[in-house]
């Protein structure tokens, strides 16, 4: 779609990738966005300030439409223009430039508290670590406890004496329980059967 045929629709009802769309197709080659942004401000003739709120949802949709490619260094093209392999390829390309970074040597433990390298007195802190600790399994001698039972005291100092009159009214508060439903009290006020 060509600038051309935009033209017979209402500017405010257009979308900004379609006119974008039909902007790269008329150039017919890859644009920095900051071009890109430029033309379609020419095309809606606003100024660059009103064009400013609509600038970051239209950069969000760019990058979402499936009909537009970033090809590196903020330049914006039409995926149309581009099989599926070139795209891997130029991606590649640009990878390439990139040098992977050369590993470095891990850097050698040094112990702090030593004075020299040959010191036998340092403490190996290394070998400290509570979580190395290897407890073991414990034998059957570990666990064996040999207790005297005559030499266990059980102190009963608080004998309760239970009365014979207790059981009687134990049983008056048991009759009287069992007439009541406790559950009648939280009904809905409904009427049992």
């Amino acid at each position: 779609m060509a600038l051309t045929q935009l033209g017979n629709h209402p500017k405010e009802e257009l979308a900004l990738v379609e006119i974008a769309t039909a902007i790269l197709s008329e150039h017919k080659t890859v644009m920095p966005f900051s071009s890109l942004v430029e033309e379609i401000q020419d095309f809606l003739a606003v100024d660059a300030e009103t064009f400013q709120s609509r600038l970051s949802q239209f950069y969000t949709d760019l990058n979402t439409d499936g009909s537009f490619i970033s090809l590196g260094n903020n330049e914006w093209g039409l995926r149309a223009w581009y099989p599926v392999d070139a795209i891997d390829e130029s991606i590649h390309e640009i990878d390439d430039d990139d040098d992977a970074p050369k590993r470095k040597k891990a850097a050698k433990k040094v112990n702090v508290f030593a004075d020299s390298a040959a010191d036998d007195d340092v403490i190996d802190y290394n070998d400290d670590d509570p979580e190395d600790e290897d407890f073991g399994e414990v034998t059957e001698e570990e666990t064996d406890v040999d207790v005297d039972d005559s030499e266990v005291e059980v102190e009963d100092d608080e004998e309760e004496e239970i009365a014979v009159g207790d059981d009687e009214t134990i049983d008056d508060n048991l009759t009287e329980l069992t007439g009541t439903n406790d559950l009648d009290d939280l009904s809905d006020g409904d009427i049992e059967k």
